[in-house]
């Protein structure tokens, strides 16, 4: 996923409107990313009568060709609740101002000590928390509990190619 308007960020407060517009783009990109990833999967489980999407930040539910308007109205209402329940318990962790590409291309597909892009998809998969690399920024999107407690490890893949990247340590 990546951010396609390429502005960048201004050296400016954070409660400027341009830049509070910006994060919340952000934000909504990240848990698009994680809907897609973990929810999803288990809707269409659950509902295999139904096509679901998610196409950017945006949910598409179509139910099958035999429901009626009116069952249709009340499950877009039901998918709603379904869909604001689980953007609840959903945290977004930005970790700063990074080069998120270069990182990204910093890190190999296999690591000899369980540090490469796999590694990090098997962490991810774990822990139910994705990472998103936007063109600046990298962000974790999960449980806030599994954030602070559980992402030690994928913290510190980061940090470690963040260091290899920029030759300095930086604490993720």
């Amino acid at each position: 996923m990546e951010d396609n308007d390429n502005v960048m960020f201004p050296t400016i407060c954070c409660n400027h409107p341009k830049t509070i517009g910006m994060k919340r783009k952000r934000i909504a990109l990240a848990q698009a990313a994680w809907l897609t990833t973990f929810w999803i999967s288990a809707l269409r489980r659950k509902h295999p009568n139904a096509d679901i999407k998610m196409d950017g930040t945006t949910l598409q539910v179509v139910k099958g060709r035999d429901d009626s308007e009116e069952e249709t109205t009340s499950v877009s209402v039901e998918w709603n609740k379904l869909l604001q329940k689980e953007l609840k318990r959903l945290h977004v962790e930005d970790l700063g101002y990074l080069d998120a590409v270069e990182l990204w291309a910093t890190i190999p597909e296999e690591d000899k000590e369980s540090r490469g892009r796999k590694d990090l998809e098997r962490l991810e998969q774990q822990l139910s928390v994705k990472v998103v690399f936007l063109e600046r920024h990298v962000l974790l999107v999960g449980a806030k509990a599994k954030l602070e407690k559980k992402c030690l490890v994928i913290r510190n893949v980061l940090a470690h190619y963040y260091w290899r990247l920029k030759g300095k340590q930086i604490l993720l």
